[in-house]
Parts: structure tokens; sequence; C-alpha cells
């Protein structure tokens, strides 16, 4: 899917490469949606037991949308038909995006709705995401911030 602004252009703000975690945060990244968004930069702990994928985020400002956009090549099929059915990905629910993610992005308060959301697959499988600014909120803790959930 393109994102195109009112003058019919492409209007890609920030590209950025990180590493996702599927699954539910309130579930211990059981089940479907985004569990974390991590920097690809780092070093996860020998003893961690999550898949972990490479992903692009491509965030377009004007539209308040962002794509997911992952190599085919890691994703078994077992793996896209967990996650991808049917060119859709569930988010049971809402993902708060990281505090080093929204602030690469320019805001701290950006969320993901849960809902089903369109993916495509050419040459990379891509999820595109509607976010929403969230009120400001003391309630996220320091740990979590920093774990990427």
């Amino acid at each position: 899917m393109d994102m195109l602004d009112e003058s019919g252009t492409n209007q890609l703000s920030t590209s950025i490469a990180l590493q996702v975690v599927f699954g539910s945060p309130s579930r211990g990244c059981a089940g479907s949606g985004v569990c974390k968004m991590l920097p690809h930069t780092v070093i996860l702990p020998k003893d961690w037991l999550c898949p972990v994928w490479a992903a692009h985020l491509y965030w377009y400002a004007f539209s308040n949308t962002f794509q997911l956009s992952f190599p085919l090549a890691q994703f078994t099929q077992s793996d896209r038909n967990k996650w991808f059915a049917e060119d859709k990905f569930l988010l049971e629910e809402a993902f708060t995006l990281p505090l080093w993610l929204a602030k690469l992005l320019g805001e701290n308060n950006y969320s993901i709705p849960a809902g089903s959301y369109p993916c495509e697959t050419h040459s990379k499988l891509t999820i595109n995401f509607k976010i929403a600014k969230q009120k400001n909120s003391l309630t996220r803790t320091r740990q979590r911030l920093l774990r990427g959930a």
C-alpha cells in the first residue's frame, strides 16, 4: 500500500531498522499482535526465548501511519499462517510504542489500536498500521519502556 498525501505524493518521513517480537504483552508474548519493538542493534541475552524478527519501519507522519516491512525469507510457511492468515495481521490488544522509537518519530505518546491490519506480500511482507496519539500517561513504568514493550 503506497501512503500518499493530499498532493498524491509519497511522503516518507522516517525509516528505522528494528526487531519485532510478535504476541500480546499482557500474555507474555503469546497470542497475536506486537509484544515488543527493539532497536536493531540490541544484543539479546542467551536465555531469550521469544522469536525476534528483523524489520524496517516506514513512518508517514502526515497521515499517522506506518508500515512494518519484513524480509520474507525469515518466515516459514507455518509462521506466515500463524500471524498473517488471509492477508491480515491481528493485534489482539493495543500496543504502545516504546519510548526509544516514539522519540525517533518525534513524539512520545503513540500507540497502535487493537484491530485487524492489512498485510501485503511481494518481495517483503508488509503490515500497514494506523496509529493513535495517546494522552500523557504516568502509568508506563521505566522497566517496561526499556524492555521495548
